[in-house]
């Protein structure tokens, strides 16, 4: 894990989701990428001191004079918080939505962390916002993080396991992905099931063994918890075990069929105060 994106909108929420990554990446000895999506006209190298041409239009100019000022405040953003770790800031020249897809691909990103207010709008609920496109879209773990961030340990990480899957779902590199990280951040994974309270729960902790062994988890504790309300019961168990992040491996889906279907990633993320880890098994 050597790369990590932020996006920012300057905005309260996202300074805490930088703070979580420089935390991250001072443990796990990663760079820290800062990047503030919008179209310009300035090209990928743009800077602070970036040259204007005389045929330039006044809105060229307008979005110029917005630009330095987004990259004035990235640097400054940077300098506050990359003390122990190294944080690279850009510009980039391109809307979020394609944006984010297309710097992960160029920068080889291992991981994403993005702030989420946690609330949705109606406007939302046909564009979605940016840390669900995230999930659906992104080829790397995004974790989300709603609330203040404080310094974390994360010595405890605890992690949804559903048992449905496709042909799609990479469940391989997604356990690699998880052992890797709780081995780099020095955390314990904490492989959680939850069943409905009608459930057998014999029965399901044996599928669940099979399941983890199979995909060969390392370095932890299995649990079968009862809760039919499958999201409230893994945070619950979060806080019970002073959990320090929950993981969730999502089948979430892009496109039309998400308007009319939420994966739990999706919920956790606007129902958790503690950050969110999701591994969206059809992209890693």
């Amino acid at each position: 894990m050597q790369k990590i994106l932020v996006p920012t909108d300057f905005s309260k929420l996202s300074e805490n989701a930088l703070a979580l990554a420089v935390d991250i990446g001072r443990r796990t000895d990663s760079e820290v990428f800062l990047v503030h999506f919008m179209e310009h006209p300035f090209g990928a190298t743009f800077s602070t001191t970036g040259e204007v041409s005389s045929g330039d239009t006044e809105s060229d100019l307008f979005t110029l004079q917005l630009a330095r000022k987004n990259h004035q405040r990235l640097h400054a953003i940077a300098e506050k918080h990359g003390v122990s770790v190294k944080v690279q800031f850009q510009v980039y020249d391109q809307d979020f939505d394609e944006g984010f897809k297309k710097y992960i691909r160029e920068q080889a990103i291992d991981l994403a962390v993005i702030a989420t207010s946690g609330e949705e709008s109606a406007e939302e609920f046909f564009t979605g916002n940016n840390t669900e496109k995230m999930i659906k879209e992104a080829t790397c773990p995004v974790i989300s993080i709603k609330d203040g961030y404080e310094f974390n340990n994360f010595k405890n990480i605890v992690v949804g396991i559903d048992l449905e899957h496709d042909e799609d779902d990479n469940y391989i590199q997604a356990a690699n992905l998880l052992n890797t990280f709780a081995k780099n951040v020095g955390g314990h994974l904490h492989l959680v099931h939850i069943i409905d309270l009608n459930d057998d729960k014999a029965a399901a902790e044996k599928e669940v063994r099979a399941f983890v062994k199979k995909y060969k988890f390392e370095d932890y504790t299995l649990s079968i918890t009862q809760n039919d309300d499958k999201e409230q019961g893994l945070i619950s168990y979060g806080f019970g075990t002073g959990a320090s992040m929950l993981a969730i491996l999502t089948h979430a889906e892009s496109g039309l069929l998400s308007l009319f279907t939420k994966s739990m990633a999706e919920e956790l993320s606007k129902r958790s105060s503690i950050p969110v880890m999701a591994i969206n098994l059809h992209h890693v």
